[in-house]
């Protein structure tokens, strides 16, 4: 190979990085970015109104369920994002706010009682809490996560609790956030109604968790 060879297929191995490189940035730039510069992942309330509903089963007592909507404004999805139930603190009868639940993580499920982790690209909606006629507020976990008491639910009779709740992925998380859930109990037969006894404040940014 002479020396004009060796200037052209230079010039030709040169074109193909080029054009490989080009390939590779088109395909895999936005999931470089994304792996770099972590996707925000942000929580709301669906509404303040809930879900009703009789499950398919002979004779099945009503349910109400409160959901959370985890989405993000990234054009690239957040992958195998998990919302985790971080801390539970409970108003206990001397008006003291009392942790019940502090150790390990609880995966709430989404909805539609899917487990396992989900492709959040632009959102969806997870579980928080769900009552069944005549008994307890409590939130709905994922199969194999950590387990929770009577302590972590509200009684059919009312109570108030607050939470901190995180969404991770393999590539993004949002914030931990704060809310208070207020239950005033019994059993409502209207939307309208469910709004009053049963509040839930909008997620609030936190910096961390309080200390144990």
């Amino acid at each position: 190979m002479n020396f004009s060879d060796w200037i052209a297929f230079s010039a030709l191995l040169v074109s193909g990085v080029g054009l490989l490189v080009t390939i590779v940035g088109l395909i895999w730039g936005p999931r470089l970015h994304a792996y770099f510069h972590r996707i925000v992942l942000t929580i709301e309330l669906k509404n303040q109104f809930g879900t009703t509903y009789q499950p398919k089963t002979p004779n099945p007592p009503s349910k109400h369920v409160r959901h959370i909507k985890i989405s993000t404004a990234s054009k690239v999805p957040a992958e195998n994002v998990t919302v985790f139930l971080e801390r539970i603190e409970k108003l206990d009868d001397e008006g003291e706010w009392s942790p019940v639940f502090e150790e390990g993580r609880l995966a709430l499920k989404w909805q539609y009682e899917q487990d396992g982790g989900k492709r959040i690209g632009p959102y969806l909606f997870c579980n928080l809490v769900r009552i069944e006629q005549g008994k307890a507020l409590h939130f709905v976990p994922q199969k194999n996560t950590a387990s929770l008491n009577e302590d972590t639910a509200i009684p059919a009779t009312g109570g108030r609790m607050k939470v901190w709740i995180q969404a991770v992925g393999d590539n993004g998380e949002s914030p931990i956030v704060i809310m208070e859930i207020n239950y005033r109990g019994g059993w409502a037969s209207t939307k309208e109604e469910w709004g009053e006894i049963l509040t839930i404040s909008e997620p609030k940014p936190c910096q961390q968790l309080p200390k144990q």
